[in-house]
């Protein structure tokens, strides 16, 4: 209904989205990035992170927006996401839930794909569904791919064999009940059957890593941020300074 009332956004003061492109089309994927590098490089942002103008550190977040927002991006959500990223980048203090906002496209920025699907289609990611109207790539325990469903959430014991039905925390589907997590050590085909506290590796689940380990990818970390530092690791939050990598992208 919001929508339909306000077809596409219209910024007249600083602060407000421009969710219109200048032919008066709703926002295109680059007027979204163009708004988003806006709510991360504030004055304050940029002097932390020592850029050599506000503009420059726009130009470089604007560039690394493009590059994670997907091909098929839809405005649906766009407000929601962009004032997550102002509240992220407010107190250049980013913790495990902003990181994985601006760095990954978390809640609520997993919502801004079109998708190829809107149900039923073959998918790897999210991003193969139509995002924006709620479906989510639903993979079933010893699957490698999934198909685009929008979630019904089920309790541990019972089944689980439609396409959309996923089990609660500490469960995954084995393609007919929503069972418990496997242990560290027993055989496994994806990250799901692990359970919160564990990874698939090598065909066998493990520990997630603890804070500083080293690391690889977001899922081996029980943070769930793999981040590029000095080294990569596990982190739960980041505080923005001119040594920081993450001002690499604000600057």
């Amino acid at each position: 209904m919001w929508k339909a009332l306000y077809p596409c956004f219209v910024g007249v003061v600083s602060g407000l989205i421009m969710g219109c492109s200048s032919d008066g089309n709703e926002m295109t994927r680059g007027d979204f990035c163009d708004s988003w590098a806006e709510r991360a490089c504030t004055k304050d942002v940029a002097s932390i992170c020592q850029a050599k103008s506000q503009e420059d550190c726009q130009a470089t977040q604007a560039k690394f927006c493009i590059g994670i927002v997907p091909e098929t991006f839809t405005a649906d959500a766009a407000k929601a996401c962009l004032d997550a990223v102002k509240d992220a980048y407010s107190d250049a203090d980013l913790t495990r839930a902003e990181l994985d906002t601006v760095l990954r496209l978390g809640p609520p920025c997993d919502a801004l794909a079109k998708g190829a699907s809107l149900g039923g289609g073959k998918c790897e990611a999210d991003d193969d569904c139509e995002t924006a109207s709620g479906y989510r790539c639903v993979i079933k325990g010893g699957k490698q791919t999934g198909s685009c469903e929008v979630p019904e959430v089920v309790d541990p014991g019972l089944k689980c064999s439609a396409p959309e039905q996923v089990c609660t925390e500490g469960f995954f589907c084995n393609g007919t009940n929503c069972v418990e997590a496997l242990a560290v050590g027993e055989s496994c085909v994806n990250h799901a059957e692990c359970g919160p506290l564990g990874f698939c590796s090598g065909g066998a689940c493990a520990d997630r890593f603890e804070l500083n380990d080293e690391c690889s990818s977001d899922e081996q970390c029980a943070s769930g941020i793999c981040y590029a530092g000095s080294t990569k690791a596990c982190v739960d939050r980041v505080r923005l300074s001119p040594a920081e990598p993450l001002c690499k992208q604000l600057r």
